[in-house]
């Protein structure tokens, strides 16, 4: 089953969520780019970051999670807007983490063409993704949500990820500068703090924002973290390169996540969205 037709449920979102990100790009410009000398430049950085898009799977999860607990139809037209805008958000956090992750690795390619630091250098990779970091926060601060403790708690969240992420990437490198293969338990460290907490938070807010229960926002929560994990397992295993070499032991940590994933859905009544989810679980491939 082609990822097409397992997001078929939030097709049209997915669509203003597009939408919504090149409307944050072209905010972004018009905020700072007033000077002639500096806007080709920039505006020419920023379209070389999003002239590939990619799977937008962490937006997806919010808004699949969103549709999972809502409780009428009328509650999610009201706060479609700011699912919309968290969704693209987190697609703007998301490549702002992977632009940084491509300086440290000193990557040459991300998607299919050169990445930012290849292309345009190592200092100014840095900087646009901090600007996209800042963004993202200023599209959670601004949400069109009119309960302000809804937004501190996604203020908490997302700041507490996105400390978590670079803690992750502090004790990868750690473990590199040992010159040693990290062991199971640290390689699940990294695979946490960098993949799977981004999933988490992602499922986690989308409930948040459709006014899920305090059980099923954390059910929701953990398919995330769940699926993060088997998610990063299963490119692990396709790419060969983890930071653990044994195979075997991946595989089946994969499949062990992927059943837990599913476990965490089996409280809710099935709909379109819910069977997403599942079919999300089994669209990745661990053999």
């Amino acid at each position: 089953m082609k990822l097409k037709s397992i997001l078929e449920p939030i097709s049209d979102e997915h669509k203003l969520v597009e939408k919504e990100l090149g409307q944050q790009i072209a905010g972004i410009l018009s905020k700072h780019t007033g000077e002639s000398w500096s806007e080709g430049y920039v505006t020419k950085v920023l379209q070389h970051v999003f002239n590939i898009p990619g799977k937008m799977l962490r937006p997806a999860l919010c808004l699949l999670a969103a549709k999972s607990v809502v409780s009428s139809e009328k509650v999610y037209q009201d706060r479609k807007e700011a699912l919309v805008k968290l969704a693209a958000g987190i697609e703007l956090l998301h490549t702002a983490s992977l632009i940084h992750d491509d300086i440290i690795d000193e990557a040459d390619t991300r998607r299919s063409q050169h990445s930012l630091n290849a292309e345009y250098g190592s200092k100014i990779a840095v900087l646009v993704g901090d600007i996209l970091f800042a963004q993202f926060f200023s599209i959670v601060l601004n949400l069109p949500l009119k309960d302000w403790e809804m937004k501190t708690q996604l203020l908490s969240l997302f700041s507490n990820l996105t400390q978590a992420m670079c803690f992750g990437e502090v004790f990868q490198q750690k473990l590199l500068s040992l010159k040693r293969d990290a062991d199971f338990s640290e390689y699940l460290i990294i695979l946490e703090k960098k993949t799977a907490l981004l999933m988490e938070a992602s499922c986690r807010s989308g409930a948040i924002i459709a006014g899920g229960s305090e059980k099923e926002i954390q059910s929701f929560a953990d398919f995330g973290l769940s699926f993060g994990y088997a998610f990063q397992l299963a490119d692990d295993i396709a790419d060969e390169d983890a930071v653990y070499s044994k195979m075997p032991d991946i595989a089946a940590e994969g499949r062990s996540r992927i059943n837990s994933a599913k476990g965490s859905l089996n409280s809710f009544s099935e709909n379109a969205s819910i069977k997403s989810l599942y079919n999300l679980c089994d669209f990745l491939k661990i053999d």
